[in-house]
């Protein structure tokens, strides 16, 4: 198949979209607003003149994003990122950061096995062509969302199919949501429909033989402050603008930029399930039990259920948080925070 539309970028075509990034207006634009912080970061970028210097910029770039903006960042059971496998692995993490959930399990991942994964972005994010190329030229691979005839959905799921499979073939590890777009109301659900296009490439085995062959991973990524939480809850409520072409990167650099608190990484062991729906089950499971529960959740379960048997302490962030919205807004982010809690219980 002809991959070239959603493929990751190759290394030896790096200069010809590398130079496109850097000549994009609203790209200098952002230099200039990190020149603020970084003084030396326009010549640094300018300079680059291999995928090799790129790559450690963006290694770099991500290090200092997590010592300035990051209060604290933990892992847990990445011992399953070092058991041997013929093949690489694909990873299914739930979604709650458009930016920040594959730049994180990244950093994760190269500091536990100096690797990074291949990572799905929605073509939503193509709207910003140098935030597009960007996103490719860092091991980053288009999924089609906005396909309306029923053959060429299809169609475009049969070629990502084959093209993560072509990159788990090769070794190399890859990173996916378990449904299109981020949890907006904080329930983890994976969809079916994921785990169906990626068989779709090995239509000749059973779920049980294909779950043996690739390694389904499921990752848990929890944060004591959900970025942009009150932007989530206004898109759940259908109150925010939806017209602006160039909302989603104003949405990343604002994830990227904004302080954070702390963030944990959980890796749960790889699922096998005879049927689709076993599998489904056990990815949720996976996920819902490796979340991370912070004061911050059992705080807002509280509020929600009246459940004595939480002995949170109130927290003062979220409670200002809370008291700044109206009563429908206060409503959804309370059970946006309150989800993970509920989920465990459901499942405990």
């Amino acid at each position: 198949m002809d991959f070239s539309d959603i493929r990751s970028y190759p290394e030896k075509i790096f200069s010809t979209y590398w130079n496109k990034v850097i000549e994009d207006p609203h790209f200098k634009v952002l230099l200039e607003h990190l020149s603020s912080h970084h003084h030396n970061i326009r010549n640094i970028v300018s300079s680059l003149k291999s995928y090799d210097q790129f790559k450690n910029l963006m290694i770099h770039m991500v290090d200092l994003l997590v010592k300035k903006t990051v209060e604290e960042i933990s892992f847990s059971g990445t011992g399953e990122l070092k058991k041997p496998s013929k093949s690489g692995s694909i990873f299914i993490s739930n979604h709650r950061s458009t930016s920040l959930d594959p730049i994180l399990f990244n950093y994760m991942l190269h500091s536990e096995t100096g690797n990074t994964a291949y990572n799905a972005a929605g073509d939503n994010l193509l709207n910003t062509s140098w935030l597009g190329h960007l996103i490719r030229l860092n091991r980053g691979f288009i999924v089609k969302r906005n396909v309306e005839d029923m053959d060429e959905k299809l169609h475009e799921a049969e070629k990502l199919s084959h093209y993560i499979h072509s990159l788990v073939k090769k070794g190399r590890n890859v990173w996916i949501a378990q449904r299109n777009g981020r949890a907006k109301d904080g329930d983890d659900r994976t969809d079916s429909a994921v785990l169906a296009m990626l068989k779709l490439s090995h239509k000749d085995k059973n779920w049980e033989d294909f779950s043996r062959e690739i390694p389904l991973v499921p990752v848990s990524m929890s944060y004591e402050e959900i970025p942009l939480d009150t932007f989530i809850i206004r898109d759940h409520l259908g109150l925010a603008d939806t017209q602006d072409s160039r909302r989603d990167s104003g949405q990343i650099l604002r994830e990227i930029g904004e302080k954070k608190r702390k963030i944990h990484i959980h890796i749960s062991p790889r699922v096998i399930g005879v049927k689709r729906a076993e599998l489904v089950r056990k990815l949720d499971e996976s996920i819902i039990s490796g979340t991370k529960i912070w004061e911050s959740n059992n705080y807002a379960a509280r509020l929600l259920h009246r459940l004595d048997s939480i002995k949170d302490k109130p927290v003062r962030w979220l409670k200002e948080k809370l008291s700044s919205q109206d009563e429908s807004l206060q409503n959804a982010l309370i059970r946006l925070y309150a989800a993970p809690v509920i989920n465990r219980m459901k499942l405990d």
